[in-house]
C-alpha cells in the first residue's frame, strides 16, 4: 500500500482482504464456505421418496441468503411432491407470521440484469443479479423470486454490493405450503398434504403468510446479461429450454440441472 508520502507499506494479505471486505469491495464467500446445510423432508431426485434428514455442504458462493429464521423446504433437483419435473433452484421458507419481514442480503457484488412480476403466478415479483465476478470464465446469474412486494427492490442497472438487502421473502407467486386460512377460526391451520397457492386461489392464505419463500437460482453462461434478457421471458413462462444459460446448483457450481423427466 502506498502512504501519504508515496512510500510502500507492507500489508498483510488477510487483513487487506478483511478491508476489502468491509468496503464491499469482494465477495463474500467465508460466511458459507463448506458449512454443513441440514434439510428435512428431502425428496430423492432418483425416484422421489422422501429421506427424513439429509446434509449437504455449501461448495460455492451462494450469491443471496436470508438474514433470519428460515427453514430448507426444496433442495436443487429434488422432485417436489408428486410433480413430474426436478426443482431447478433451492427454496428457503419462512414462518408465514414471519412472511415479508426476513430480508435477502447479498454475498457478492453485482448488478440487477432484470426484473419483473408474475403477479400470483409463477416466481410471483422477481429479479436476477448479475455477479461481477465470473466462475471459470462465465458470468453467473441469481435468479431471486417470490419476494416481498410491499417492500422496494433495486431497480434494474442498479449496484449490488456485499451485505446489502435487496428484498424481502414474500408469497408471491406459485407458491406451495402446509398451512392454509380457515375462515371459520380465522387463523392459519396446518394442513396434512401441502396446498398449491396458485392464481388467485386460496388468496386468504396467501394474505396471512402461508407459502412464503425465496427461490434461489444460479444460471451460468458464456453470453452477457443483452442476450441473456432477450431469452429470460421465454425460459421463465415455458419448461427450461435455453442452451446458452444452463441452470446449476448456487450451493455447488458443478452440480447442474437434470434436463430428463422421469
Amino acid at each position: 500500500m502506498v502512504d501519504n508520502n508515496g512510500g510502500l507499506n507492507f500489508v498483510h494479505p488477510i487483513y487487506f482482504a478483511d478491508h476489502l471486505r468491509k468496503a464491499a469491495a469482494i465477495d463474500e464467500n467465508h460466511k458459507y464456505k463448506n458449512k454443513a446445510i441440514t434439510l428435512y423432508g428431502y425428496h430423492k431426485p432418483s425416484d422421489g421418496s422422501i429421506v427424513s434428514k439429509k446434509i449437504v455442504y455449501a461448495k460455492d458462493n451462494p450469491g443471496f441468503m436470508p438474514d433470519g429464521q428460515f427453514s430448507w423446504t426444496q433442495w436443487f433437483n429434488e422432485k417436489p411432491y408428486s410433480s413430474d419435473y426436478r426443482h431447478e433452484g433451492v427454496d428457503m421458507a419462512v414462518a408465514a407470521a414471519l412472511s415479508g419481514t426476513v430480508p435477502i442480503k447479498a454475498l457478492i457484488r453485482g448488478k440487477v440484469v432484470w426484473s419483473h412480476d408474475y403477479l400470483n403466478d409463477h416466481y410471483g415479483r422477481c429479479i436476477i443479479i448479475q455477479a461481477n465476478q465470473k466462475y471459470k470464465g462465465l458470468y453467473r446469474y441469481y435468479l431471486l423470486a417470490h419476494l416481498e412486494r410491499k417492500d422496494s427492490i433495486p431497480e434494474v442497472n442498479s449496484i449490488i454490493v456485499p451485505n446489502q438487502i435487496v428484498g424481502y421473502i414474500g408469497n408471491t407467486g406459485h407458491c406451495v405450503s402446509h398451512w392454509q386460512w380457515d375462515n371459520t377460526d380465522k387463523k392459519l391451520k396446518r394442513v396434512e398434504k401441502a396446498i398449491t397457492i396458485k392464481n388467485e386461489h386460496h388468496t386468504d392464505s396467501r394474505k396471512h403468510g402461508a407459502g412464503a419463500h425465496l427461490h434461489l437460482q444460479l444460471f451460468l453462461s458464456s453470453k452477457d446479461q443483452d442476450k441473456f434478457s432477450v431469452h429470460l421471458n421465454e425460459h421463465l413462462r415455458d419448461e427450461f429450454k435455453l442452451d446458452e444459460f444452463k441452470v446449476y446448483n448456487p450451493f455447488a457450481y458443478s452440480e447442474p440441472y437434470i434436463l430428463n423427466k422421469d
